[in-house]
């Protein structure tokens, strides 16, 4: 149960992360609020937070996954208060999102819930021994894979749907005689 929770924790961590990476190789516009690299440490800090979680010890990587958390809701608080309702630039360019305080609240929703764990792991007798796991290293590979099917292949496979509806609509006439 504690792994299933850790995973929901920081899939949105994997997303950034692979959109960042994603938005680099294709050299897609930055729509991060603050400077290029401030959002480079953001994402440097996401993947090391979520491979300390899944490739070397799971109490460490929940306390800084949830430091994490109430960092980045701070911050985007800082930012609404300064420019407003601006591009987050959390998942790239595939997916536009806006800085909102329901992201805010979000983060901090994921504050609580990876402290919780990080508690709950304590309780449990986790000691949180460092050790390299390569299971877990693995797992974070997988979820790599997953985050980018999401960021990169459900959108593009919708616009390819619309597009291709778009094409057939013009023969649909054509088609049916």
């Amino acid at each position: 149960m504690n792994e299933i929770a850790a995973v929901f924790v920081s899939f949105p961590m994997f997303l950034s992360i692979v959109s960042y990476i994603w938005s680099k190789v294709f050299r897609d516009p930055h729509h991060f609020p603050g400077n290029s690299h401030t959002h480079l440490i953001l994402i440097m800090m996401q993947f090391i937070s979520v491979t300390l979680l899944f490739g070397v010890s799971s109490v460490a990587g929940l306390l800084f996954i949830s430091l994490l958390y109430f960092i980045q809701g701070i911050g985007v608080v800082y930012f609404l208060l300064r420019n407003g309702k601006v591009d987050c630039g959390c998942f790239g360019s595939q997916i536009p999102s806006k800085l909102s305080y329901r992201l805010a609240a979000g983060n901090g929703l994921m504050t609580i819930i990876s402290l919780y764990l990080f508690l709950f792991s304590l309780t449990q007798g986790d000691t949180g021994f460092f050790s390299l796991s390569l299971e877990g290293l693995i797992v974070e590979l997988m979820m790599m894979l997953i985050a980018l099917l999401c960021i990169v292949g459900v959108p593009d496979a919708i616009y390819a749907i619309r597009a291709y509806r778009a094409i057939a609509a013009t023969y649909y006439a054509k088609i049916m005689k």
